[in-house]
């Protein structure tokens, strides 16, 4: 195989690399997204029967989850790039 050839060839496979990975972080963003609303309308059910004293603390934990869940994607996406980074 040729020099030539050789460099299309991993520029071809780079370019499907970096599509693939983008299209598996967007499905992954609309699922996290969709996830989310979910979440949001079980919290809002659930908050409802909790008493008025007991809201507070159940909010901040809902608060302190959402975090969690953004530092998570945060890593995911990093690592992601990091892969392709190291791909490329």
């Amino acid at each position: 195989m040729t020099l030539r050839r050789s460099t299309a060839i991993r520029a071809t496979m780079t370019m499907l690399l970096i599509a693939v990975t983008s299209v598996t972080t967007q499905a992954q963003d609309t699922l996290f997204g969709d996830a989310r609303k979910l979440h949001d309308q079980e919290y809002s059910d659930l908050r409802q029967l909790l008493a008025d004293d007991q809201r507070a603390t159940f909010d901040a934990n809902v608060l302190r989850r959402r975090a969690d869940d953004d530092k998570e994607a945060a890593a995911r996406r990093e690592r992601q790039l990091t892969t392709l980074r190291h791909a490329v």
